[in-house]
C-alpha cells in the first residue's frame, strides 16, 4: 500500500475512540483516565504505534480500550488546545491603558471544562526539541528571533572600498573616539545626561552603523570621510555630543519622519496686495444651491429625523458594513465583556486608491485594460495588501450625523465684528483643514489646522480628542499616531470673551509664511483640546457668517465638525475635473502638483500634514485670483482706493457693464463646476443671465469710479 503524507495528521478522526483502522490517517489523541492526573499532551502522530492495555485481543493492537470512567481529550472543550485569541480593545490601549474589566476577561478565556481538568492545572513541560533537515535542534519557539550580538567586526558590503584590515582598524578608532564621549555623559549626575547615556552593545552597533553608512557610499573617497568623522569626534565638545544623542533618539522614534526638504519654498506673487486679494473674495463665494446632491449639508437636519435615526441604530444592534472592505462586522461603543470593541477579527484592505486606465481606440481590438490599485500595482478584485487589527466604518448619512453631534451654524460674533477686516484678530478669510480617525462612533476629528488667508500664518492646529473610543487613528492618512495623542498638553485657553467662552486670540501679527532660505525648524508638539465641540468653538472665535471659509472638499471637513456655514470657496468648485462635473473632482495633491508645481503629501507611513494642506488650498485660491487679475488688467479693470473699477468707456454705464459682464462670467463657470451646464463667453444671453444681469448691475452702482 500507499504510504501517507500526514496532511491530515493535526485533524482529529471523527471516529475517535471508536475507530478500528490500523493506519487511520487521521490523528488520535492519547487517552486520559479520570482517576490519573497526567500532563494534556499534543494530538500524537498517526504512524505511531501505541501499547495495547492488558485484556485487549490482538485484532485490536493498534488502539487503547475506552472504559466507562474514562474519556478522550476531543471530549474537552477545545479552547483548551487552541492558543487563546486576544480581542481587540482598541487603538491607544497600549500607550494609555485602562481598566477593562480583568475579571470578566479572565472568566471570558477560561472554558468550564478547561477548569474541571486537574491536568490543566499542572506545569505543561515544553515538547523535547527535534532535529530539522539540517540537523540542527529547534524547538516550539524556533519562529522567535533572538536578539543578535554584534563585534567590532566590519559588516560585509556589497563593494569594499579598502581590505577588510584597514577597516578594522578605522573602526576600532572609531569606536574609541565615541566611547570617550560616552563614558563622559554616564558619569555625570544630571539626569538628562544619564538618559542619553548608550549601553556597551549599543556603542558597538552605533560604530558599525557610522562606518557602514561610508563604507557603502563613494569608495574613492572612503579613507578621507572616515577620517574627518574621527577628527570630528575627537573635537566634538559634550554639548554637541549631547545634541548628536538627541537627534538618533528622534530618528529612532516609532513614529515616522515626514522627509523634509531644505530647498526653499516658492512665494506665490498675484501682483496684488493682501487687502487687494480679499476684493475678488466675493465673486469667488460657492452657491451652495443643489449641492446637498453632493455630500454637501447646507441645513441642520432636524430633531425628528436625529430621532429617527438613533431609532435606527438601537434596532440594527450596531452592525456596520467596514469602510475599507466592505465586510459586515458588531460594534461595541460600550465594550464587550471580554473588552472587544468590535466583533469580526482582522481586515485585509488595499490601502491606496484606484487607478483606471485611459480609454483608447485599439481598446475596442485588444481589449479593456485593468484597474489596478496604486498600493501594490495588483488588479482591482484581488485580495488586500494591508492587515489592520480590526475594522472600521464611516457614516456619511446626515442625520446619523447630528444624531452623535448635532449641526449648527455659524454664530454672531459682535466681538469680532466690532473689529476691522485685517486685524490681527480678525483674518480676513480662514483656510482649515480637519484630519479625522476611526472610533465606535464612525468618522470622527482628529486634529484641527486654520490658517489666515492670505498670508498663510497658522491661527489653529490642535489635537482633538474623539467622543468615541479610537479604533484606528488612520495614522497613513491623518498623521496623527498614539504616542502623540497620549504624550499632548492640554491646549491652554485664553480669558473667557464673549460671545465664546472658549475664544482663543491669533497671534499678535499675522505675517506672511515662507521659507525662502530654506532652514528646517522643527515643528513643536501639539496641543489637545478635549472635545469635537471644544475645537468648534475655537475655530468658531475667528469667524463670523460673512467670513469666507476656504477648503478643499469642505463638505468633508465641515461635516466633520458639524458646522454649516453660509460663505465657502471651494477649489474643487474653482478647479472642476477635466472628467466632467461633481461628483467628478481632482484630489489636491494632484491639483497642487498640477497648478503650483509643488509636492505634498509625501510623506508616506507619517501621514498628511493638515498645515500642508491648508496652505496648498489657500494658495490655489491666490492663484486663481492672480490668473483673473491678470486677465482683468488687459481689458481695463483698475483697483482704487480699495475698489475694483471696471473698464472705462465713453458711456456713463461702462463701469457697471464691464463688472456685471465679469460677475456673469464667473457664474457660468461656478455653474459649469455644479451642474454641467456652461455657456462659453460668445454664447447668446439666456433669460437666467439676463435676471443676474439686472441684479449685478443695481448692485454694482455704489461701486462706480
Amino acid at each position: 500500500m500507499f504510504s501517507s503524507t500526514g496532511l491530515f495528521r493535526s485533524i482529529i478522526c471523527p471516529e475517535g475512540g471508536r475507530c478500528r483502522i490500523p493506519n487511520c490517517i487521521f490523528s488520535h489523541p492519547k487517552v486520559v483516565k479520570a482517576d490519573e492526573p497526567q500532563e494534556l499532551v499534543a494530538p500524537i502522530a498517526t504512524n505511531t504505534t501505541v501499547e495495547p492495555t492488558r485484556g485487549v485481543d490482538s485484532s485490536m493492537r493498534k488502539r487503547r480500550r475506552l472504559d466507562d470512567d474514562a474519556f478522550t481529550v476531543s471530549q474537552v472543550n477545545m479552547n483548551v488546545l487552541s492558543p487563546p485569541t486576544t480581542a481587540f480593545t482598541g487603538a491607544l490601549n497600549a500607550h494609555n491603558p485602562r481598566k477593562l474589566g480583568t475579571e470578566s476577561l479572565g472568566a471570558a478565556n477560561t472554558s468550564p471544562g478547561a477548569q474541571d481538568l486537574r491536568s490543566v492545572k499542572k506545569q505543561v513541560s515544553p515538547p523535547p526539541p527535534r532535529a530539522n533537515k539540517r540537523g540542527r535542534l529547534q524547538t516550539e519557539h524556533a519562529g522567535e528571533k533572538r536578539p543578535v550580538v554584534e563585534t567590532l567586526n566590519p559588516r560585509l558590503v556589497p563593494n569594499t572600498p579598502v581590505g577588510h584590515g584597514t577597516r578594522l582598524v578605522y573602526l576600532v578608532k572609531l569606536h574609541e573616539l565615541m566611547a570617550a564621549l560616552n563614558d563622559k555623559l554616564c558619569k555625570s549626575e544630571d539626569p538628562e545626561d544619564t538618559a542619553l547615556c548608550v549601553t556597551h552593545a549599543d556603542l558597538i552597533k552605533m560604530s558599525l552603523d557610522e562606518e557602514e553608512k561610508l563604507a557603502r557610499g563613494n569608495p574613492q573617497v572612503y579613507s578621507n570621510l572616515i577620517r574627518l568623522r574621527m577628527v570630528a569626534y575627537k573635537k566634538m565638545q559634550p554639548d554637541e555630543w549631547r545634541l548628536h544623542r538627541r537627534q538618533q533618539i528622534a530618528s529612532n522614534s516609532t513614529i515616522p519622519q515626514v522627509p523634509t526638504d531644505p530647498s526653499p519654498t516658492p512665494v506665490l506673487d498675484t501682483g496684488l496686495s493682501p487687502a487687494d486679494e480679499l476684493l475678488f473674495l466675493p465673486s469667488l463665494v460657492t452657491k451652495q444651491d443643489g449641492l446637498d446632491r453632493h455630500g454637501y449639508i447646507t441645513s441642520p437636519p432636524t430633531p425628528a429625523e436625529i430621532a429617527s435615526a438613533r431609532a435606527g441604530v438601537e434596532t440594527s444592534a450596531n452592525w456596520e458594513a467596514c469602510d475599507r472592505c466592505q465586510t459586515r462586522f458588531q460594534v461595541f461603543p460600550d465594550r464587550r465583556e471580554d473588552g472587544a470593541l468590535t466583533s469580526g477579527g482582522k481586515c485585509t484592505y488595499h490601502h491606496g486608491k484606484r487607478i483606471r486606465p485611459t480609454r483608447e481606440k485599439a481598446d475596442a481590438i485588444k481589449g479593456h485594460k485593468e484597474s489596478t490599485w496604486d498600493c501594490c500595482n495588483e488588479p482591482v478584485g484581488t485580495a488586500g495588501c494591508t492587515v489592520a487589527e480590526t475594522h472600521v466604518f464611516k457614516i456619511s448619512d446626515p442625520k446619523r450625523l447630528a444624531a452623535v453631534m448635532p449641526f449648527e451654524w455659524t454664530p454672531e460674533n459682535p466681538v469680532l465684528e466690532a473689529l476691522p477686516i485685517g486685524d490681527s484678530r480678525r483674518p480676513g478669510a480662514v483656510t482649515f483643514d480637519c484630519e479625522m480617525c476611526y472610533t465606535v462612533r464612525g468618522f470622527e476629528l482628529v486634529r484641527l489646522t486654520a490658517v489666515a488667508w492670505p498670508t498663510g500664518v497658522p491661527i489653529i492646529d490642535v489635537l482633538v480628542r474623539p467622543l468615541g473610543a479610537v479604533i484606528d487613528l488612520n495614522s497613513r492618512f491623518s498623521g496623527v499616531f498614539p504616542e502623540q495623542l497620549a504624550g499632548a498638553l492640554p491646549h491652554i485657553f485664553d480669558a473667557p470673551s464673549p460671545p465664546l467662552a472658549t475664544a482663543s486670540p491669533p497671534p499678535p501679527a499675522l505675517a506672511p509664511y515662507g521659507n525662502p532660505s530654506g532652514t528646517i525648524t522643527p515643528p513643536a508638539p501639539l496641543r489637545i483640546v478635549e472635545s469635537p465641540q471644544a475645537a468648534r468653538n475655537l475655530l468658531w472665535s475667528f469667524l463670523t457668517p460673512s467670513t469666507p471659509l476656504i477648503g478643499h472638499a469642505i463638505e468633508n471637513d465641515l461635516n466633520i465638525i458639524r458646522i454649516c456655514h453660509p460663505t465657502i470657496i471651494d477649489t474643487i468648485i474653482l478647479y472642476p475635473s477635466p472628467r466632467g462635473p461633481l461628483p467628478m473632482r481632482l484630489g489636491l495633491r494632484v491639483l497642487t502638483k498640477r497648478e503650483l508645481d509643488r509636492d505634498i503629501q509625501t510623506g508616506g507611513a507619517a501621514g498628511h500634514s493638515s498645515l500642508e494642506d491648508a496652505r496648498a488650498t489657500g494658495d490655489l485660491v491666490r492663484l486663481r485670483i492672480g490668473r483673473d487679475w491678470k486677465r482683468m488688467k488687459v481689458e481695463g479693470w483698475t483697483i482704487t482706493d480699495g475698489r475694483l473699477c471696471g473698464p472705462q468707456t465713453n458711456d456713463s454705464k461702462g463701469t457697471v457693464a464691464g463688472e456685471a459682464q465679469h460677475s456673469r462670467k464667473r457664474s457660468r463657470t461656478l455653474r459649469f463646476a455644479t451642474d454641467g451646464a456652461g455657456d462659453d463667453d460668445t454664447a447668446s444671453e439666456t433669460e437666467e443671465d439676463k435676471k443676474e444681469r439686472g441684479a449685478t448691475e443695481g448692485g454694482l452702482q455704489a461701486r462706480k469710479c
